[in-house]
């Protein structure tokens, strides 16, 4: 490739005799383009890795299985027995609830939405325990989740 390009820079003087006319900074200006080059390709392959794991995400949520679960533990808490949750596609995401109490959980996908709805029962346990003054839904639900929660 050197000789094509230098044949390019190259002129006549006259009688037999070439002279070079090739720039000095001819080849650290290629080198700066390659490089450019070589980091645009490499910008351009990252952003299709994003793309792509991202379809595969989509993927994964457009084949999730939506319906009922058992949730076996909380975030910091363990459970007696598991609780039945539904799990449903929502606009855009998803949506988890407990079928026994009015609880639920919201994410963009199925996982997100069951973490959030294990974060609002662990939630609801604790503010229930701090005192009795509720009315009797709430004691109800109160005494339900202590049955079911380690403390």
């Amino acid at each position: 490739m050197g000789t094509l390009i230098e044949r390019q820079f190259m002129r006549s003087s006259g009688g037999s005799r070439t002279e070079r006319k090739i720039p000095k900074d001819f080849w650290q200006r290629g080198a700066g383009q390659s490089q450019l080059q070589r980091v645009e390709m490499l910008q351009r392959n990252e952003l299709a890795n994003k793309i792509s794991a991202l379809e595969e995400k989509i993927r994964r949520i457009e084949k999730a299985t939506v319906g009922y679960i058992k949730i076996n533990l909380l975030p910091t808490k363990s459970l007696r027995t598991p609780l039945d949750a539904i799990v449903e596609q929502d606009d855009g995401g998803f949506i988890a609830r407990i079928t026994d109490i009015p609880l639920y959980g919201y994410g963009d996908d199925p996982v997100e939405a069951i973490d959030a709805l294990k974060c609002e029962i662990e939630s609801l346990y604790d503010d229930l325990m701090e005192d009795d003054d509720f009315t009797e839904e709430w004691l109800a639900i109160k005494d339900f989740l202590k049955k079911r929660i380690i403390a």
